[in-house]
């Protein structure tokens, strides 16, 4: 189990405080998403950039806008539209393209493009607890790997094709993961739904 302390709230195992640390008492609102999150199958980076993602506490440009930070709002990535956690994942034409790859790659349809209902969606979808820790972990990396895209744009001024995007995600020992668990299956004669 993972304690991590943040500095307006608190994280304990599968809770979330109110209020930070120091006021243990009274409600907490339970978070679904810390077996995503915190999978092992997640490399940490995946794992610290998801959580970000997932607190709102990366530094998008609509938020660097506000503070006079940034001279503009609009999406690194496609530039058309204003960059919110909302739109960097998965309103984003490229992200939503590297997001379809990813579904496409693990054989599910995608039809929500936004962070919280993708991660719902996946965790119906797949009935395998092991497939679901493995598409929890090709999530995370996903949302790694844009975010990686996106500050690279913003130093360099050069962008992965989705699809390359995608395979660099799934070779960080994220997804590949997958064709580990596959080969094996394979090799003790159970091979199961994943291999089919």
């Amino acid at each position: 189990m993972c304690t991590l302390w943040l500095r307006t709230g608190g994280l304990i195992g599968h809770r979330r405080l109110r209020g930070g640390p120091g006021k243990r008492s009274g409600s907490a609102e339970k978070v679904e998403w810390t077996d995503w999150i915190w999978s092992r199958y997640n490399i940490p980076k995946t794992s610290f950039i998801a959580l970000l993602a997932i607190l709102n506490k990366l530094r998008i440009r609509d938020t660097l806008f506000k503070h006079r930070i940034s001279n503009t709002d609009r999406c690194l990535l496609c530039g058309n539209d204003i960059e919110s956690l909302q739109h960097l994942f998965f309103d984003c034409a490229y992200s939503r393209r590297c997001l379809l790859v990813i579904c496409d790659w693990l054989k599910i349809q995608e039809g929500r493009f936004n962070i919280i209902s993708t991660w719902k969606h996946w965790k119906k979808e797949f009935k395998d607890p092991i497939l679901r820790k493995i598409g929890f972990a090709s999530l995370a990396a996903l949302v790694y790997y844009l975010w990686s895209a996106r500050n690279s744009f913003f130093k360099n001024q050069a962008m992965s094709i989705p699809k390359i995007l995608c395979h660099k995600a799934g070779f960080d020992g994220a997804v590949d993961v997958f064709w580990f668990l596959c080969r094996l299956l394979s090799l003790s004669g159970s091979a199961g739904s994943c291999c089919s």
